[in-house]
């Protein structure tokens, strides 16, 4: 039996960052891929030019051909509908990258080993640490990490219940060019959001995250409608990626196998997906270094470097529940008040359905019927 210090389930940005930690370490690590690698990522590839500075200290100058045409996301609009929209620019620069070199470029540099179209089957922990079965056998470490998205059927905690959305990227050819990002919040808070991205000339594409993915089709054609309208002149559809983002948790693990990012449910739905996978994943190859290097509890490590990622989503879901509270509902119906501005009241509606399609999202609920979510055989 092949034995490891760390082995990492996935290869995104979640098992590069903790890949790294755990090589950077002085740990021996392989990095295992369901997939082929590199592979493209239903994702709007959208990352802070703060984070991305962390990201180069770690890996390296990012290639030109990682970085989206065009690579900088200057200003962005929220509709709240096709007739009612609010444009502010950007308040931290935005990088966007193309996830397929992108995620490649990290592993290259992340020190670990990698094998793709390596699906592990099951978890569990022994007395050495985590045994992962796989189709020719099995893999044995002393920590596991689990960054293998939403869709991983290797949830390290029992009794847990998934609250997912439904993703998608699709790619169109259009006349007209979008300026920067365009955000539609769709008709109710369980429809979710789309947002349209420019691409190069005469290219955009389209995200949507939809908490049902029987209404991803109604979904989409919304989103088409608004860029018809805004003059885009969508012609053809290029290729369409499709995936899911975890809501709700943290899961962050149990015994020797952590999670990370999606997979932990850490994934923020506005853009901070990539930011989260970083961190998270830095976090769980800190804290395997620790737990093997010093003894210490693999767990109490994981938490303590995760607690700044932890703290701002807290805060984040504390500002929806305060928007929510002093604002009311968005129903169309209810008088937010004449002592307020326009301006004000236009950033108060948007900040509320902004929060309710969060929550929606967020809720704690079953997850889309025929999803299997496989619990740890630990």
């Amino acid at each position: 039996m092949a034995r490891w210090d760390v082995i990492v389930i996935g290869a995104g940005p979640g098992g590069a960052a903790a890949a790294r930690a755990a090589s950077a370490g002085g740990l021996r690590v392989l990095v295992v891929e369901a997939g082929r690698w590199p592979r493209r990522k239903p994702c709007g590839g959208v990352i802070s030019a703060d984070a991305m500075a962390r990201v180069e200290e770690r890996f390296g100058p990012t290639p030109l051909e990682a970085f989206a045409d065009p690579p900088l996301l200057r200003q962005t609009r929220i509709h709240l509908s096709e007739r009612e929209s609010f444009s502010a620019p950007l308040s931290w620069p935005a990088l966007r990258v193309e996830r397929k070199v992108f995620d490649g470029h990290l592993i290259r540099h992340a020190g670990a080993d990698l094998r793709a179209r390596t699906s592990v089957l099951s978890l569990l922990q022994t007395d050495y640490g985590v045994d992962l079965e796989i189709a020719s056998g099995s893999l044995e470490a002393k920590v596991a990490i689990v960054a293998a998205g939403a869709g991983s059927t290797l949830a390290p905690v029992r009794g847990v219940r998934r609250t997912l959305a439904f993703a998608s990227r699709v790619h169109y050819r259009a006349k007209g060019q979008v300026e920067g990002r365009e955000w539609l919040l769709l008709d109710t808070p369980e429809d979710g959001l789309a947002a349209i991205d420019p691409e190069r000339d005469g290219q955009l594409s389209i995200v949507t995250a939809v908490k049902d993915p029987r209404r991803w089709k109604q979904s989409q054609a919304q989103a088409i409608k608004l860029a018809q309208g805004l003059g885009l002149g969508i012609e053809v559809e290029r290729e369409a990626e499709f995936g899911w983002l975890a809501r709700g948790g943290p899961w962050l693990g149990i015994g020797r196998v952590l999670a990370v990012g999606d997979a932990a449910g850490l994934g923020l739905a506005l853009g901070l997906g990539l930011e989260s996978a970083f961190e998270s994943g830095e976090a769980a190859g800190l804290a395997a270094v620790e737990a093997i290097q010093t003894g210490r509890e693999i767990q109490a490590a994981y938490k303590e470097h995760l607690r700044p990622l932890l703290r701002r989503r807290q805060a984040e879901r504390r500002l929806h529940s305060l928007l929510r509270l002093r604002l009311g509902g968005l129903d169309g119906q209810q008088d937010l008040g004449e002592a307020l501005s326009a301006s004000f009241t236009k950033r108060g509606a948007i900040g509320m359905r902004v929060s309710q399609i969060v929550q929606a999202l967020d809720a704690e609920a079953a997850p889309p019927g025929g999803f299997r979510v496989g619990p740890s055989t630990a």
